[in-house]
């Protein structure tokens, strides 16, 4: 039976760890819609929101 023990020394083994778990989490938030696309999970509806019309200004105290 072989036993494995994983040693990183504190400099250079957990930078190599925190560059390589960066590069997943980068890679799923630079994906992500296409991960939510092949999942299903995106939105279905392509609805625009409802958009105020903007009302002109009224001063209380001037007749115009």
């Amino acid at each position: 039976m072989t036993l494995f023990l994983f040693y990183t020394d504190p400099g250079s083994g957990v930078m190599l760890l925190q560059v390589l778990l960066a590069f997943v989490a980068g890679g799923v938030f630079y994906f992500r819609n296409l991960i939510r696309r092949a999942l299903g999970t995106g939105k279905l509806n392509n609805s625009t929101t409802d958009v105020a019309t903007p009302q002109p200004n009224s001063n209380p105290g001037t007749d115009a």
